[in-house]
């Protein structure tokens, strides 16, 4: 039933992360679920790299592109960055793109916006009024830093605990 729900959830998801247990040799569910995602926006995380591995890699470097899988050991932390670049990367190719050219934001994102749009304007008036370079850079520095938080380069705990307690997470 999981992995019925799990399969649910995949058709709804923008981006699919499938996380198999490379301690384990691949179950049937584990190849139900790899089939669906293969129709989806995803990545392949193989996880418990820290273990000795069991599950099948070549077969999956057969099925699926080098750049969709990666190895990590959340236990030790192994492959998180490189999990986290992939991820950053899929994004940067535009999932998630309304069709009708609408987006919506909640209010985090449009909070973020108008701190970029309040740094930028600073700036510019700093240079209209002949403000030092210094004080100039330390808007743009501003602005920087809010549009890193909002494309993702930068995050608090926080947010993390807000997205994990607002989404379904699970095999």
């Amino acid at each position: 039933m999981g992995v019925e729900k799990a399969i649910e959830w995949m058709g709804k998801a923008e981006m699919n992360i499938l996380v198999l247990d490379g301690s384990e040799k691949l179950k049937e569910e584990d190849r139900k679920l790899m089939e669906k995602v293969k129709r989806r926006i995803y990545l392949i995380v193989i996880n418990k790299i820290d273990l000795p591995v069991k599950i099948e890699i070549n077969y999956l470097e057969k099925i699926f592109p080098s750049e969709k899988i990666v190895k990590i050991s959340a236990k030790e932390g192994t492959g998180i960055e490189k999990m986290k670049d992939k991820i950053y990367n899929l994004i940067q190719q535009g999932y998630g793109k309304a069709g009708s050219g609408e987006f919506y934001l909640n209010l985090r994102e449009e909070q973020l916006l108008k701190k970029i749009e309040n740094a930028l304007e600073n700036a510019l008036t700093s240079l209209k009024k002949g403000y030092s370079v210094e004080m100039v850079a330390e808007d743009l520095r501003q602005a920087v830093n809010h549009i890193d938080y909002l494309t993702g380069r930068k995050y608090s705990e926080e947010i993390l605990e807000k997205i994990f307690s607002n989404f379904c997470i699970g095999k």
